[in-house]
């Protein structure tokens, strides 16, 4: 992350809209003052800088069940944190197909852009509550100092981690694979803490298979057909349509790699 230019389009948009000046882009790549953490989730700090700036100054907004919280090309105003509810972000390919570029849950951030417009489409899963902050607040914010600035490129950092785990994971050649990766990475947001003492993750999952299908690029036969094997071999058990349980963990570990 040396140059905001070499950021991907669905991340680095977050350097490009809120650093108002070079100045600001020279002070945020400091490494003496701030070095990205991306293989977990940010630290207390920057979670608390976040957590303040939307509830002190945010918006509130709801969205209804599939209703639309911005649209593709949108000119960019606002960034947004999940409060609750699972924000899903998409893009309709040429050939009419939906490809889901990611899964926002309470406490992520959507909205960040590399351009002045939106590149994909955002809507709810769920019923889903969030907090708008207009990108000028977030400009002068960061001005202020603080831990503010280097918050924000935590965030974008942490996407970006998520945007290349996408990535890796549709380059792996099967469809268990791809599954795997998708139940172990709900797990560590979504699990029910409740099983935690049992060794065994329960996922109440928000998406549909479609959606699944669409985000690991696979058709809705598959992914329903991977399930069934997976349950088939215990590695899962399914007690309704979306509850999960991950009952060998290290199995999926295993097809993870």
């Amino acid at each position: 992350m040396s140059s905001i230019q070499h950021l991907p389009r669905a991340v680095a948009a977050a350097g490009s809209p809120l650093l108002a000046s070079r100045h600001d882009a020279n002070r945020a790549e400091d490494g003496a003052a701030w070095k990205p953490v991306v293989d977990k989730v940010a630290d207390r700090s920057s979670e608390t800088w976040i957590s303040h700036l939307f509830a002190e100054v945010g918006s509130p907004l709801t969205v209804a069940r599939n209703g639309e919280l911005y649209a593709e090309d949108q000119l960019v105003e606002s960034v947004y944190r999940v409060e609750s509810g699972v924000i899903r972000t998409c893009k309709i390919l040429n050939d009419g197909r939906r490809q889901i570029d990611g899964f926002y849950v309470a406490g992520d951030i959507v909205g960040l852009e590399m351009r002045d417009r939106h590149a994909y489409y955002a809507e709810a899963l769920t019923r889903t509550t969030v907090r708008a902050v207009r990108l000028r607040t977030l400009r002068s914010r960061m001005e202020m100092g603080g831990g503010m600035s280097c918050a924000l490129w935590e965030m974008t950092a942490r996407e970006l981690h998520r945007s290349q785990e996408h990535n890796l994971l549709l380059g792996r050649r099967s469809a268990q694979e791809r599954v795997a990766c998708f139940l172990l990475s709900m797990a560590n947001r979504l699990a029910d803490p409740r099983a935690a003492d049992k060794g065994a993750p329960v996922i109440d999952l928000p998406m549909s298979r479609q959606d699944m299908a669409d985000y690991l690029g696979l058709t809705i036969e598959t992914v329903s057909r991977t399930f069934t094997q997976l349950e088939a071999t215990g590695i899962i058990a399914l007690s309704s349509a979306r509850k999960v349980q991950l009952c060998n963990r290290a199995a999926l570990l295993d097809m993870h790699g």
